[in-house]
């Protein structure tokens, strides 16, 4: 049957389908991201995650400088001990002469 169009009835529906479809796809791939945009945001990603890496060095660097310093002082407090250790065994010696 043909419309005041002068085609068919039927390839006008054809038609209206087609663009249905092609829309209803392309609703279902969702919004398209640019690649610029893909790459920020994935920068932006490793970045964060870059950070939390340097945040966790941190607090080891920390920790590791921490236990130094008292294995430090533990050292100077055992120096301390054998030395006065050693001055009374000379003493005790020299009392002994």
């Amino acid at each position: 049957m043909l419309s005041s169009t002068g085609r068919t009835e039927d390839s006008g529906r054809s038609h209206a389908r087609t663009e249905a479809d092609h829309l209803k796809q392309e609703a279902l791939r969702g919004p398209q991201v640019r690649p610029a945009r893909a790459a920020a945001d994935l920068k932006g990603e490793i970045q964060n995650k870059l950070d939390s890496k340097s945040e966790l060095g941190d607090t080891e660097s920390l920790r590791l400088q921490m236990a130094m310093e008292r294995l430090s002082k533990l050292m100077t407090a055992l120096s301390n001990i054998l030395k006065t250790l050693s001055d009374t065994a000379d003493g005790i010696v020299q009392n002994l002469k």
